[in-house]
């Protein structure tokens, strides 16, 4: 399958009660591992200081 860019939609609540929202373009074979993929990159940023993490598919980029 080929790769094709997801607009992604991510959410981190994080320990201290804020919460971080973002978008990003991610090339990826379908919309679950753009999700993924997202959910790693989200998790790596904020490594300790999150208690959860949704992603959404917005789309094509």
């Amino acid at each position: 399958m080929t790769k094709q860019n997801y607009l992604i939609g991510w959410t981190a609540d994080l320990i201290d009660g804020t919460s971080r929202r973002g978008t990003v373009a991610v090339p990826a074979e379908d919309p679950q591992k753009a999700c993924s993929i997202v959910a790693g990159m989200v998790r790596s940023q904020f490594r300790n200081d999150f208690e959860d993490c949704s992603t959404v598919a917005l789309g094509p980029a």
